[in-house]
């Protein structure tokens, strides 16, 4: 669970969630448990919050590449 979903809900608030069930591959279980084990949190929220994790980086990732895109040949050629 991110930090600001403990916060809201140590506020009293309950984020409602669409619950869907995906396959997992067999070699990503252990770590998996090892992490909510660690973290003394469900299984199914740790895998959620890492999926959540996992589209913010993308979409982080495919933001810069945009602008890289949108960068001249030269502006791309400086090195900062």
């Amino acid at each position: 669970m991110s930090p600001l979903s403990r916060l809201l809900r140590a506020l009293g608030f309950e984020l409602r969630r669409t619950r869907r069930r995906f396959d997992l591959d067999a070699d990503l279980l252990p770590s998996l448990q090892y992490l909510a084990a660690r973290e003394r949190l469900p299984l199914d929220e740790v895998a959620s919050d890492l999926v959540a994790q996992a589209l913010d980086q993308r979409q982080r990732a495919e933001f810069t590449l945009e602008l890289w895109h949108g960068l001249s040949p030269r502006e791309q050629e400086v090195q900062p």
